[in-house]
């Protein structure tokens, strides 16, 4: 009886031990459940996270695509801008030098004329003068021999009756020679002023004409002035407008400047997204291993509680025996005992 009590209580404590283990291993299965169950949801959350950063990040390469596309479309509508005004402006400046060098030349050539005018013109009064000088020394040389010899006549004349008439003869035929070159010398004076007449005539004709190309000079000299005010006044608005143009080029550039820094920040914050994107798939690819690894233990945890459970029905079965074995006995002790007695 006390072997069988004694295996009774064997049995009892091996089915308890049996019945710890069990539950311990039911307690591991459903931490190890709990923690799948966990790693699950972070998942879910990862991959959330991910499919939000994705989204974020295609938002953004959106965005830059758009940037560049608006900053190159800037970029090709400012050079357009910049070469057409720069063609208009290098046109303008073109046809300004061409009409400056045009009317300089013109300028030039009326001065040379005038230069050659007044050069003929002084050579001329030269001569007048230089001729009216020698015919008036002329006059006043043959007006002094004429005195002179009206003095020897006046000298020569005889105090007496006797005096020879050869004398009287040559005097008064030197008289008449000198009054005849004198006459022959106020001819000659007659027509020189004559031809002088002439001449002042058309030195006044010239001096009409000068005053003439000078006033038309002048008038071609405003009428060119007014032209290079309209030209330099269309060259001022055509500068301004390239100005204008040049400010707008460069607040373009700026804000073209600050989208591409946005968009290099963009493309910093791309590059951090996808280190976070990169992290979490190695997170993910970490709980896909975990994960395997915990349900392979899950399993093996499975397997054990099963064979565990067989054991445990197996045990039952040999303690219910036990009792059973432990009541005969306990009747057949009895049935001893009253035998005894």
């Amino acid at each position: 009886k006390r072997d069988a009590e004694k295996q009774v209580e064997e049995l009892i404590s091996s089915v308890e031990k049996m019945e710890a283990e069990a539950s311990a291993k039911d307690e591991r299965v459903l931490e190890l459940t709990s923690t799948i169950e966990s790693k699950e949801e972070q998942n879910k959350i990862l991959l959330a996270d991910k499919e939000a950063l994705d989204s974020e990040v295609l938002t953004l390469r959106q965005q830059m695509a758009e940037l560049e596309k608006d900053m190159e479309a800037s970029t090709e509508a400012a050079n357009t801008a910049n070469t057409v005004v720069n063609s208009a402006l290098n046109e303008q400046l073109v046809e300004s030098a061409e009409e400056k060098v045009k009317i300089q030349q013109e300028l030039d050539n009326l001065v040379k004329e005038k230069v050659a005018g007044d050069k003929i013109m002084g050579q001329e009064f030269a001569k007048v003068e230089d001729e009216n000088k020698r015919l008036t020394n002329s006059i006043n040389s043959l007006m002094n021999e004429l005195i002179l010899v009206n003095n020897d006549v006046n000298d020569s004349v005889p105090q007496s009756d006797n005096k020879n008439d050869d004398a009287e003869k040559s005097v008064a035929t030197k008289v008449a020679d000198h009054l005849s070159l004198i006459s022959a010398l106020r001819l000659k004076l007659r027509f020189f002023r004559k031809d002088n007449e002439d001449l002042q005539k058309s030195v006044g004709e010239k001096d009409e004409k000068l005053a003439q190309m000078e006033k038309d000079l002048e008038s071609f000299m405003t009428a060119r002035d007014s032209e290079l005010a309209a030209s330099v006044s269309k060259m001022t608005a055509v500068e301004q407008a390239m100005k204008e143009e040049r400010v707008k080029s460069e607040a373009s550039i700026a804000e073209r400047e600050t989208e591409r820094e946005e968009a290099e920040l963009s493309k910093g914050r791309i590059i951090e997204l996808e280190d976070q994107v990169s992290k979490l798939k190695e997170l993910e690819t970490d709980f896909v291993s975990n994960k395997t690894q915990l349900e392979e233990e899950v399993q093996i945890l499975q397997s054990e509680k099963k064979s565990l459970e067989e054991n445990e029905v197996n045990q039952r079965d040999q303690i219910e025996k036990l009792k059973d074995e432990i009541a005969g006995g306990t009747i057949k002790a009895t049935e001893l005992e009253e035998s005894l007695e």
